[in-house]
């Protein structure tokens, strides 16, 4: 399993050179057909590495249109990054329940990102303004400390 901040050859977290919302949208959306198939056939079973595997790539080929033509690679590679560790010894139904707070840790991923790119550009002006501030206010303290030293001794100009 990788980490997010893990990185590749390419240097994209995954794999890939970069996730667009549409595939994020579908490995949730797998994820969650995966937690429905896993509630709904033997939940009280063990859960398998053969079992997981397969009901991934049926996930994934039902997301692309049943087709394994397309991006059924891209999206099954993604979909296994995405996959939480399975405890030892954990039924179907117990793994249904993690993937299921794997989608929902991620889902609205791209507002709370667009929202914290929004604070970064505010911060980011907001600082540009204050060195601004601060240059101006340099500026004006060298014109003072200036003007004062070419005034004459007595003070009058």
């Amino acid at each position: 399993m990788t980490n997010c901040t893990d990185q590749t050859q390419d240097g994209a977290p995954g794999g890939t050179d970069s996730v667009d919302n549409a595939m994020v949208g579908q490995v949730l959306r797998v994820l969650v057909a995966m937690a429905d198939h896993f509630t709904e056939n033997r939940p009280g079973a063990l859960l398998t590495s053969d079992a997981l595997q397969v009901c991934t790539a049926a996930e994934v080929y039902n997301a692309t249109g049943r087709s394994v033509l397309g991006s059924g690679a891209v999206l099954l590679s993604a979909v296994t990054d995405a996959l939480p560790e399975a405890a030892p010894a954990s039924t179907r139904g117990q793994y249904a329940a993690v993937l299921r707070e794997e989608a929902a840790a991620y889902d609205g991923a791209e507002e709370r990102v667009a929202k914290l790119h929004r604070e970064c550009r505010e911060d980011y002006q907001g600082a540009a303004s204050a060195r601004e501030r601060a240059r101006d206010q340099r500026a004006q303290d060298s014109a003072r400390e200036n003007a004062d030293e070419e005034l004459p001794a007595g003070g009058d100009r």
